[in-house]
């Protein structure tokens, strides 16, 4: 029964931050141009987004390009 708790608990916490973390993204009022060169990495484009306010965290471009 204790498990269960803790298993509900986790589940709530889980689903609290991923309804916070899916909010529209409101980091800019106009259009942002970020110019990529060609070769540039992953984690380095997901910097360079952050940076310009296109996306909150590096990570959630690396998570949206993994899916």
């Amino acid at each position: 029964m204790k498990f269960l708790r803790l298993l509900v608990l986790l589940v709530l916490i889980l689903a609290g931050l991923l309804f916070w973390r899916m909010r529209p993204y409101q980091g800019f009022s106009g259009e942002v141009f970020v110019e990529i060169p060609h070769g540039t990495s992953t984690d380095d484009i997901a910097t360079m987004l952050a940076g310009a306010g296109v996306v909150r965290k590096s990570w959630d471009f690396l998570l949206a390009r993994m899916l």
